[in-house]
């Protein structure tokens, strides 16, 4: 069964602005909407299905006139909402399309690291959450997630690597972090980090 991990999702903002005309207003609300809904799922906010209907809106109501980033930016915060729904054949088929876009993109790495990663497909999450490590935008979210891929996956010293590295170069980031996993082998690892 599924259970939330402290494992942070890459959102994007949707490039909205403040479109003239009711249709194009509609739009730019929708796409703002979903962002935010993926932005409070991903700080701990319970998610409901309806949830799913300003992206599904902004996909389907938009008829073209999304650019290509706010495009990739809603299809990979309506994953967000649908790996917390559980939904994860439809999450993935999301990410699948935003790939096409963008095959590169850390968010896009971070969040198909996500959904290997609750599908308990750790060696895959360990590959896309190295990608997103190469980022220097997503490096720290990629270093954390990759430390707990690693740990499930029974890798505690590539793990123990990850957390040291994220804790020398994000100190902030490391401390807030750290201070929510619970996983039974995370506490093991920060005894063992280094001073």
């Amino acid at each position: 069964s599924y259970s939330r991990y402290v494992l942070f999702l890459a959102v994007l903002a949707s490039g909205y602005s403040y479109a003239q005309g009711n249709d194009q207003q509609q739009s730019q609300d929708a796409l703002f909407a979903c962002h935010i809904r993926a932005s409070l799922v991903n700080s701990g906010e319970p998610v409901f299905w309806t949830d799913l209907e300003p992206c599904n809106l902004a996909l389907t109501g938009s008829s073209g006139r999304l650019s290509p980033a706010q495009h990739l930016a809603t299809l990979l915060n309506r994953a967000i909402l649908l790996m917390e729904l559980t939904e994860f054949e439809r999450a993935r088929e999301d990410l699948e399309t935003a790939s096409l876009a963008d095959p590169l993109s850390p968010a896009l790495q971070i969040n198909l690291g996500l959904l290997d990663f609750f599908e308990q497909q750790y060696e895959d999450a360990i590959t896309n959450f190295s990608l997103a490590v190469e980022s220097e935008e997503f490096r720290a979210l990629g270093l954390f997630n990759r430390c707990l891929a690693y740990g499930y996956s029974d890798s505690f010293d590539l793990a123990l690597e990850d957390l040291a590295q994220l804790k020398l170069e994000y100190p902030q980031e490391f401390s807030s972090w750290a201070s929510l996993e619970q996983s039974d082998f995370f506490a093991d690892l920060l005894a063992r980090l280094p001073e």
